[in-house]
């Protein structure tokens, strides 16, 4: 009988260089005119397939992370030729994390967005990502890596969210993954109005004011209050009593600015002209 650790056995035991956290994978041995193979593996793994004297392979289900062992102990049928253990070494990678900071913001729509830090408790974790609603919403890719910055724009007339799905990965070896939310409101706008004329002491119409997005409010200002319109106001214009004492037309130039979910939009501008009365002089 003989013993011993012939060097070249090592070229007979192979397996995965590297696995994933909780993952499993099969790890192999055909040693010459050997026919019992006596497996263990170092802590942080468990053998869930083969292991008796006379299975060539074992399937190992690795816990933990760093450098596992599985060896094996080659013996013939009549358990001579033993030998010291034969042994082959595995990377066990940990799975990553996440965390996105901020995980939800709300923003005006053509606004950038506050960074979306990607960190985990992993060093050289890989953050990618991918988002929905690209056609309701534009102007950050469909998808990416690393931290997520940018401007949006909703194209609708409607508040829409917009969801990052953000996966871990470090070696191959994926996390959970994650969200981020960006509510984006949409800008509002106000419909144009057509200029007004009317005659001193006429009564004038109530100015109604409308826009695409729902629950949007109007503010306006008036540059000539002598035509008998207060200076600024919210809301539809109210109907007024049209004032000028002068000779020559009153011109007032009113500015309207629609606002919604704390979001202003550009306003538009028209004229209400008040004309003077007439008056006729009479001479001798």
């Amino acid at each position: 009988h003989s013993t011993g650790t012939p060097l070249s056995w090592n070229r007979y035991i192979s397996g995965p260089p590297s696995l994933c956290s909780g993952s499993t994978g099969n790890v192999y041995s055909t040693a010459p005119g050997m026919t019992n193979y006596i497996w263990a593996v170092s802590p942080g793994g468990t053998i869930t397939a083969g292991g008796t004297v006379t299975d060539t392979s074992v399937t190992v289900t690795w816990s933990g992370t760093g450098t596992r062992t599985v060896s094996v102990i080659y013996t013939d049928i009549n358990n001579c030729t033993a030998n010291t253990p034969t042994v082959y070494n595995v990377t066990v990678n940990p799975i990553p994390d996440a965390t996105a900071t901020p995980a939800s913001q709300t923003i005006c729509s053509e606004n950038a967005i506050t960074p979306v830090i990607l960190t985990g408790s992993v060093p050289g974790t890989i953050f990618n990502w991918t988002r929905d609603n690209t056609v309701a919403v534009t102007g950050i890719a469909a998808s990416g890596s690393g931290d997520i910055t940018g401007t949006m724009t909703n194209t609708t007339a409607s508040p829409v969210i917009v969801t990052f799905t953000i996966t871990p990965s470090y070696n191959g070896c994926p996390g959970s993954p994650i969200t981020a939310t960006v509510l984006v409101n949409p800008k509002p706008s106000v419909n144009p109005v057509s200029n007004v004329t009317y005659c001193n002491g006429a009564t004038t119409i109530i100015i109604s004011f409308t826009g695409p997005v729902a629950g949007t409010t109007y503010t306006w200002t008036n540059s000539n209050p002598a035509i008998g319109l207060p200076a600024s106001g919210t809301g539809d214009i109210p109907s007024f009593t049209a004032t000028n004492p002068g000779s020559s037309p009153l011109v007032a130039i009113i500015t309207v600015t629609p606002a919604a979910n704390g979001c202003e939009g550009p306003g538009i501008t028209f004229t209400i002209t008040v004309n003077p009365a007439n008056t006729i002089t009479l001479t001798s």
